[in-house]
């Protein structure tokens, strides 16, 4: 307390010393050397070439923001460069009215020692040695360059090129020289250029080749989308997939971590637009991955019904599958019955159970047609990019998660299973994830529907989310969620599989496709288990050969082998280890045109997520864990994009294949005939008459109670309708004998196809039995 004054009151204290004014002329403030903190000019004049580095750096901090755009928005925000600071020390005034108490000093006067610029230090030494890296990695990106660039230029040479090396001489001087030429120019321009301005340029030219390393991948790109150079030759063209995309991840991520290109402030006007954008943004990852998915669904709808349509599908399954489902909307007697299968008696459920068809039983009645059944399974199979996307933006950014949503719309064994016909496994997708996303959510009560219709989509299903269940439970992630997952998925299937279908069939169903791990004296899946666990140099004999390598590639090759990086990993490969990799007498099970691709599918990309979230977490620097997740998801995207372009269906529809032949795409003329014919004589049956048809023909007359595939049996059929000169095997030895009886007789011809009616005359069986011919 200070002493009171003569008033008696307290004497204020006195007001400290103003600080030194600095120097200014006009708007810019000259601080004098004193006021400069003596541990930065002590830096600087010691090495004045790591200081502007520093300050580089400094300058850098917002030239990252490109690089954010899966980051959280405000980074926007945040990125931008604070205004400077332009105010000066305020000297204390007396309160005078409406005058401040705080106004400018005087400016002092500019002194000649604090206006003398600071000594210029010795230059630094040369690092020959980050010179050469610099010089050599540009020479490197401008040769790779070019050679895409000559790449591009072959066109339909370019497969002559990378199949037999097969150039002209000239052209390959030409390309050589044009590579060359410009990349020695530019290391001798620069060479000169750091020998007469030393400082920090070496280290800068160093930080742009680093920067612009990706450009390396141009040298092998090119090559792999020939795809007529890869079409005979699968492992060849995912080796080097998986080269370019193993290569391109630390490409990436080197070049994540290095020093921006530019450094330049952005000015006001753009601050504000981005600012502006910033909120907008938030909305582009959902949209991409709905677009997407949106595109994804209209591009397969309608060229799987355009394909059924043009009599490329099957009775075994759309055939099967569509007449179980108007049989069971119909409210037949007998559950799950399918008559192209089976003949009139027989259940579906001994060999799947498929219980999810009484779910999908109402949608089908809008529209009880085969058509239907393309449609919904592609919705679903579409669809499930969107729980997907939903459980991976719980733990990536969203623009990672948008990518790992689209990946998996690109992902080629996904449109291999949507090719062929109609199959319930090809649905697990959507209903595990579901569950997957509800249970992480914390939503029990949908995560407990979604999971209940998990189970019901299929046996096998219930096993694939039995597994996933098992990596949450090892990975550490929802630990106890995990649990009931494995216990639900995994007790479902061993029931089903083991006891309740078996005792509905009668025998253990599809053990043939194990046939060789089957011990003596055993029928069931029980003893394929005992070859596995008792004798495991056996069954992995049996898995080594060229073809399941292969297959296992065009898995893992997209995915740049993500999810298996880690031992917890492995058990992501449980259902394709045992439903595919096992398989020893069937060959669609190692085949990515069939709906068995479900096995890898979702359990994978499962993975893909968690591990792209433990690649962010794993560093102590927050920044460097980041990068390697980008790195990592661009790196995935890469190998994606190669391989759904050379066996996809979206990007070049030359190698697309659906079941076990090479996909059809588009309508000719000579389809749209043959349709107008069969059509004809469907027209001349009526709606619920007992008919035997072909196996392509089978289709488009199952709606109906009873439509038998004629290679299985005639059964109690009243009609037959046939292309007698396209039925083979056993369909044409049925149609013989069924001719050779004279119990039925042509009543109508249409094109290459017959309708024959039981009792009807056989004056007109001459032109059919000519065209099956007599037996042998």
């Amino acid at each position: 307390m200070s002493a009171p004054g003569d008033d008696g009151r307290p004497t204020p204290p006195p007001l400290p010393e103003p600080l030194p004014a600095p120097a200014t002329t006009d708007d810019i403030v000259i601080v004098p050397e004193s006021a400069a903190p003596a541990a930065a000019r002590s830096a600087f004049d010691a090495d004045p070439v790591d200081s502007l580095e520093a300050l580089d750096a400094v300058d850098s901090i917002d030239t990252g923001l490109d690089d954010d755009l899966d980051d959280d928005p405000g980074v926007l925000l945040d990125a931008a460069p604070a205004e400077p600071d332009v105010s000066v020390p305020m000297a204390p005034v007396e309160a005078q009215g409406p005058t401040p108490l705080w106004a400018p000093e005087t400016p002092a006067p500019v002194t000649a020692a604090a206006a003398a610029p600071a000594p210029v230090a010795a230059r630094a030494p040369l690092d020959f040695t980050l010179i050469t890296r610099a010089l050599a990695l540009l020479l490197a990106e401008v040769l790779a360059v070019v050679f895409g660039a000559w790449q591009l230029t072959f066109g339909d040479k370019l497969l002559a090129f990378v199949t037999k090396n097969d150039l002209p001489a000239g052209t390959r001087r030409l390309m050589l020289a044009t590579a060359a030429g410009p990349g020695l120019l530019l290391v001798a321009v620069l060479s000169v250029f750091i020998l007469l301005r030393r400082g920090p340029r070496p280290r800068r030219l160093y930080d742009i080749g680093v920067r612009l390393s990706p450009l390396l991948l141009l040298w092998l790109l090119p090559s792999l989308f020939v795809w007529k150079a890869w079409k005979t030759d699968d492992i060849s063209f995912l080796l080097l997939a998986l080269l370019a995309g193993l290569g391109g991840r630390s490409l990436f991520e080197a070049s994540l971590n290095a020093p921006p290109l530019f450094n330049a402030a952005r000015p006001p006007w753009a601050r504000l637009r981005l600012e502006r954008l910033a909120g907008l943004r938030r909305f582009v990852p959902t949209t991409v991955v709905v677009l997407a998915t949106l595109g994804y669904i209209a591009f397969f709808t309608f060229h799987t019904i355009t394909y059924h349509r043009n009599l490329h599908s099957n009775s075994f399954d759309l055939g099967l599958e569509n007449n179980l489902l108007w049989n069971l909307w119909q409210g037949d007697a007998q559950p799950f019955k399918t008559s192209p299968m089976f003949g009139p008696k027989g259940t579906h459920f001994g060999h799947h159970a498929t219980a999810i068809a009484y779910v999908l039983a109402p949608i089908y009645a809008l529209w009880k047609q085969p058509e239907m059944l393309l449609l919904m399974q592609t919705v679903l199979m579409g669809g499930a990019s969107i729980p997907l996307y939903l459980f991976a933006r719980r733990h990536l950014p969203a623009g990672a998660a948008a990518m790992v949503a689209v990946c998996y719309l690109f992902f080629p064994p996904l449109h291999g299973a949507n090719l062929y016909d109609f199959h319930y496994l090809s649905l697990g997708p959507f209903f595990v994830w579901s569950t997957l996303y509800f249970v992480d959510a914390g939503h029990i009560k949908s995560a407990f529907l979604m999971g209940f219709l998990t189970l019901a989509v299929r046996e096998d299903v219930a096993a694939a989310l039995g597994v996933v269940g098992v990596y949450l439970l090892f990975a550490g992630h929802k630990p106890r969620a995990g649990m009931v997952m494995a216990l639900a998925g995994g007790g479902y299937f061993v029931a089903m599989k083991l006891f309740i279908m078996p005792l509905i069939a009668a025998k253990q169903t599809f053990t043939y496709m194990f046939k060789d791990l089957m011990p003596a004296g055993d029928k069931g899946f029980g003893g394929v288990i005992k070859t596995v666990f008792t004798n495991p140099a056996f069954t992995l004999d049996s898995i080594i050969e060229k073809k399941k390598f292969a297959y296992t590639l065009q898995y893992l090759v997209p995915l740049v082998l993500l999810p298996v990086r880690r031992p917890v990993g492995l058990f992501l490969f449980l259902p394709a280890f045992f439903f595919t990799l096992l398989s020893t007498g069937y060959a669609p099970l190692i085949q990515t045109s069939f709906q068995y691709t479900t096995h890898w599918t979702g359990p994978l990309f499962v993975g893909v997520v968690l591990h792209l979230a433990w690649l962010e977490r794993q560093p102590a620097d927050p920044a460097r864990g980041t990068v390697a997740r980008r790195a990592a998801t661009w790196s995935m995207a890469l190998a994606t994009l190669l391989c759904s372009y050379q066996f996809g269906a979206i990007f070049q529809q030359n190698t697309a294949r659906g079941g076990f032949e090479a996909y059809v795409f588009g309508t000719s003329v000579k389809d749209a005939e043959r349709r107008e014919q069969l059509y004809s004589l469907i027209a001349q049956v009526p709606p619920d008459a007992k008919i035997a048809a072909g196996e392509k023909i089978v289709p488009h007359v199952s709606s109906r109670p009873d439509a038998y595939t004629l290679r299985i049996g005639l059964f109690d059929a009243e009609y037959i309708l046939v292309e007698a000169a396209g039925e083979g095997g056993d369909g044409k030895k049925k149609l013989r004998e069924a001719l050779e009886k004279k119990t039925f007789g042509v009543i109508g011809k249409s094109g290459p196809f017959y309708l024959l009616k039981r009792g009807a005359p056989v004056t007109q069986n001459g032109e059919i039995e000519k065209a099956v011919g007599k037996k042998k």
